[in-house]
């Protein structure tokens, strides 16, 4: 009696089995189209693409000003340059603005190799100096990048004249699980990211900041699908636990430094603030603001980071100047102004 019931069971389940096979081939399919249609879009990079260590690297310049802004994107940010987009184009007046993409990101090559801090360092100062970008150097690390940037002050303190973290990470901080970022690669090569069912290109953080264009908004799009997670993103991922051991056994470094924290609505920092209040505190030359709103902060607050940003670069311009006058003025008896 119960032969029958299983044998539709059965039947029911292959035919779903059989549906499900064939959606996914043909959504892998499509994607796959669309990938192709979309190369034309990417054929010529958004910088200029420079060799390290036998890859690509893609490096952005714009703007003008006697102060170079560096700035390092998360992990897993797909296009660096269009990702800071919405706070850089309010700075490039007034400085010279630098976007590094890394191994994996943006317009860069993709590779499998060592994604430590000091390769990752070693490959960002090679294509700095390559694309003939000298220093020093104002780094403006987001999310996970903040690793690196610590590392760079630490190890080449000469190359870094400050530091501007935009909610960087700080030891300790949750580790990405490595197999959401499996998952995340599967259905991004399946093309499962297309289904707006599924997911929504336009809640980005970058195309919701509202400041790309159409031409700029065409590229995210495929960049998004095309670069999101690749084997150097991953290889990262796995090197999480090492890199953040690094920074453990490193000191804060002691040069002028500006942290941008964000907050959730309400005010709430959670354990973060009492991280970046730490971190903070260990350098007499560091200043911490929150704000309130998402992760990718620079792309929800652009114009408000953007006005800290001049004062604070202004301030320590002005520090530096009446260092560099003090000395002289000792030296000049007739300078001094007694009262």
């Amino acid at each position: 009696m119960f032969r029958p019931v299983l044998k539709f069971i059965f039947r029911i389940a292959a035919w779903l089995s059989g549906m499900l096979a064939f959606a996914l081939l043909t959504i892998s399919l499509y994607h796959r189209f669309q990938i192709f249609q979309e190369s034309s879009l990417i054929e010529r990079p958004i910088g200029q693409l420079v060799e390290v260590d036998g890859k690509r690297l893609n490096v952005y310049t714009t703007g003008m000003g006697d102060r170079t802004l560096v700035f390092l994107s998360g992990l897993g940010t797909n296009a660096p340059t269009l990702d800071f987009k919405a706070l850089y184009s309010r700075l490039e007046n007034d400085y010279r603005v630098v976007v590094v993409e890394r191994l994996g990101y943006g317009y860069s090559d993709d590779g499998d190799d060592d994604r430590s801090l000091d390769k990752q360092l070693s490959q960002t100062r090679k294509a700095l100096k390559t694309a003939e970008i000298s220093g020093p150097y104002v780094l403006v690390p987001h999310s996970m990048a903040g690793l690196e940037a610590v590392h760079w002050a630490n190890r080449h303190p000469e190359e870094v004249e400050a530091l501007i973290g935009l909610d960087m990470s700080i030891p300790p901080t949750r580790i990405p699980d490595q197999r959401l970022y499996q998952i995340s690669w599967l259905a991004k090569n399946l093309g499962l990211a297309r289904l707006p069912i599924l997911y929504d290109i336009r809640s980005t953080p970058t195309l919701r900041s509202g400041t790309l264009n159409r031409q700029d908004e065409s590229v995210f799009r495929a960049l998004f699908h095309r670069r999101s997670i690749t084997q150097a993103v991953m290889n990262e991922v796995k090197e999480m636990n090492k890199n953040l051991d690094t920074i453990r056994h490193e000191p804060v470094p002691q040069v002028p430094t500006l942290i941008f924290a964000a907050i959730q609505k309400g005010g709430s920092t959670g354990s973060n603030d009492k991280k970046e209040k730490a971190f903070v505190a260990q350098n007499p030359q560091a200043k911490l603001i929150t704000m309130e709103g998402p992760h990718y902060i620079h792309d929800y607050k652009p114009e408000e980071i953007a006005r800290y940003i001049r004062k604070f670069l202004s301030t320590i311009k002005q520090k530096q100047s009446r260092q560099s006058q003090a000395p002289q003025a000792s030296r000049n008896p007739s300078s001094t102004v007694l009262t």
